[in-house]
């Protein structure tokens, strides 16, 4: 699986609000992220898709590119929205939806933002990588989560990069704590300027139902 090694240092990553060890975590993803190529990518999914299992969706606009399948799991107190549902019908879809033969979903299309995203999948890892469809030749943003027993994320790191003077990107990372009493989900999120150092950082704690 891609990005073996920078999953093992995501694994270590215990608290985001450790600013030396986000910048080098981002810094990895960014190294791995340099060799990946949609035409290998596109090629290789093709060739895992069962074709009977595509499904569409209208909803789910504001999780972004991923939409149904979006791992973080606070989106009804961040995003104010729910999921919806996946469908057979395509009319006005949003979202196209393929898997493979374990119904695990492998690619997501967005046709409102024009992206494209493949997806890897590896026992407790998941992997998310999102080309502008205009634009192949590098990543738009990438996702990665640690899943728990019951495929629940308890880790993410979701990373885009955007294009303005002195800002490579931002970064969103979320830990899901589950006590006896409640589970909550906290996340931080950063902005990084060309250099890969963090220019600003914040927190928020969700409770998960």
């Amino acid at each position: 699986m891609r990005f073996s090694q920078v999953f093992k240092q995501f694994l270590q990553l215990k608290d985001a609000e450790n600013v030396l060890a986000v910048e080098s975590l981002v810094s990895s993803i960014e190294v791995e992220a340099a060799t990946l190529k949609a035409s290998e990518l596109s090629q290789r999914i093709n060739e895992q898709i069962d074709e009977t299992q595509r499904r569409y969706g209208k909803s789910a606009k504001l999780l972004g590119p991923l939409g149904y399948f979006c791992p973080f799991i606070y989106e009804k107190a961040y995003a104010n929205v729910t999921r919806g549902k996946i469908t057979k019908k395509a009319t006005e879809a949003t979202f196209i939806y393929d898997f493979n033969c374990e119904k695990k979903p492998i690619r997501i299309i967005n046709n409102d933002l024009n992206t494209i995203s493949y997806c890897d999948w590896a026992k407790d890892l998941a992997i998310y990588i999102t080309f502008n469809k205009r634009d192949l030749s590098v990543p738009k943003a990438i996702t990665l989560a640690i899943l728990d027993d019951c495929g629940i994320p308890i880790k993410e790191i979701y990373i885009q990069w955007i294009v303005f003077p002195q800002i490579r990107g931002c970064i969103r990372i979320g830990f899901l704590e589950n006590t006896k009493k409640q589970k909550t989900f906290i996340i931080y999120e950063a902005v990084i300027d060309d250099k890969e150092q963090i220019l600003a950082i914040a927190s928020k704690t969700y409770d998960v139902d």
